[in-house]
């Protein structure tokens, strides 16, 4: 294994050799031009201007696209997702309504503008199970780290409630890195605590068909609501039987959108900017 090992890297020193070699001899290159010409900047810097500025309306206009109507939810949404890349001004967001309303459904769509990288979608889930999955173990640490900020967190369903206090100090920004601990279950040794350092600070956004909101929760979210109008449902209708009919070509519409391909461009431009706080 260390002999083909050994093997390929001989072949890939001397190709990479080759290559140097021909552009020097038989291009003529430069080592200036090298270093200048020849190397672009990773990732990609992204021309901004050709983004004018955008209102609210044209932002309706391009949500529009996926989701009917709700205008004051879906632009909340985007604009509360979009904050996700200040430094500590993030909101939370809860959407309660009964069943088949749309409650998952916005902020899903909203996140399809997002990178998939930022975007963390969890159903139901214990609360240490959520660390587990979303933590690194640290050995000095002797539990996980979890770190969250400029994550945006969708809870499709409502999650367990212990992980909903564990997560309290979170929404309220009391402190940007926070220290808990939690229990586990072992095979040799039954309950075992865990250190958890939980650095934030995400973007939150629940939904649930309980419409009895924890006082604690109610302080720290937005409570929002999604239209059930006849206009609505009627346009939501046309939308279904439109993607049904032909699915392929219903996708290749939106992934071709101008209008969408470009704010998912200003989206990945306004990440890029580093962005501390919002005046």
């Amino acid at each position: 294994m260390e002999d083909m090992l050994l093997f390929y890297c001989l072949i890939h020193n001397f190709l990479l050799y080759l290559d140097i070699t021909d552009y020097f001899t038989k291009c003529s290159g430069s080592i200036d031009d090298l270093f200048s010409k020849h190397i672009e900047d990773y990732p990609k810097k992204i021309d901004i201007s050709k983004f004018n500025e955008m209102y609210s309306d044209e932002i309706e206009t391009v949500l529009g696209v996926t989701i009917s109507k709700d205008s004051i939810n879906k632009i909340s949404t985007f604009l509360c997702m979009l904050l996700t890349y200040t430094y500590q001004d993030q909101f939370n967001i809860s959407f309660n309504a009964p069943s088949s309303t749309g409650k998952s459904y916005i902020p899903l769509e909203v996140a399809s503008l997002f990178p998939e990288d930022d975007v963390i979608k969890t159903a139901h889930c214990s609360p240490t199970a959520f660390f587990h999955g979303h933590g690194n173990f640290d050995k000095d640490l002797g539990g996980y780290i979890v770190d969250l900020s400029n994550k945006i967190l969708i809870f499709i369903d409502q999650p367990h409630t212990q992980l909903l206090q564990n997560l309290r100090p979170l929404l309220s920004h009391d402190d940007k890195e926070i220290n808990i601990k939690i229990t586990d279950k072992t095979q040799k040794h039954g309950l075992k605590t865990k250190n958890i350092k939980l650095i934030g600070f995400p973007t939150v956004i629940f939904c649930t068909a309980g419409l009895n909101v924890n006082e604690q929760e109610a302080t720290r979210l937005l409570l929002l609501s999604p239209e059930i109008t006849q206009e609505k449902i009627f346009d939501s209708i046309k939308k279904a039987i439109k993607k049904g009919a032909n699915r392929a070509k219903f996708n290749n519409e939106i992934e071709t959108n101008p209008e969408r391909k470009l704010i998912i461009e200003r989206i990945k431009s306004i990440k890029e900017c580093n962005v501390k706080e919002i005046i």
